[in-house]
């Protein structure tokens, strides 16, 4: 009887030192300080060379291909990149959107959705281009590199991605 309640104490003492080291081990994160232009241009170079290493593994393209595709694809990044330079340069904060009239956040809205439709012609524009010099099965594969290289990437970063507000942090 006496060992029981023994080891009940030791098994309750045991539990109260390992809630203790966790909870001491749970520091509050210090927000990052935001990023300079500079060193986002450096992260996007970095994010565009694995990704351009990426696709090359992936899509298997023959010299002559490589020689008609790479280009296309280098135009196209190019003028994605500055319609996102031109949409986040219009793109407000949040104490500014709650200073606005209905009538500016309208027209806020219908220039987001004007950028979203020149984006989609630009793409639309690729992939005929692509159907012009590459067959229908490598145009696939690009496809689908091209989405999953999102997945590709955050598998690539060293502990995954930061758990926002509404996002559980992973396993």
């Amino acid at each position: 009887m006496k060992t029981h309640l023994i080891n009940k104490v030791w098994f309750a003492v045991l539990a109260l030192c390992i809630t203790a080291t966790a909870v001491q081990g749970q520091t509050e994160e210090e927000p990052r300080p935001r990023p300079d232009r500079e060193s986002i241009g450096r992260s996007w170079e970095v994010m565009q060379a694995i990704k351009i290493s990426y696709l090359e593994k992936n899509l298997n393209l023959t010299d002559e291909e490589a020689d008609t595709f790479w280009p296309l694809y280098h135009e196209y990044e190019r003028k994605k990149k500055n319609v996102f330079k031109d949409m986040l340069s219009e793109k407000p904060d949040t104490e500014s959107i709650a200073k606005m009239s209905d009538e500016e956040i309208k027209t806020l809205v219908m220039k987001k959705i004007a950028y979203d439709q020149e984006l989609l012609d630009m793409e639309k524009a690729f992939y005929e281009n692509l159907f012009k010099v590459l067959p229908a099965q490598k145009i696939a594969r690009y496809y689908h590199a091209e989405k999953n290289y999102k997945r590709h990437l955050i598998d690539k970063m060293p502990h995954g991605p930061r758990p926002g507000p509404d996002k559980p942090p992973r396993d």
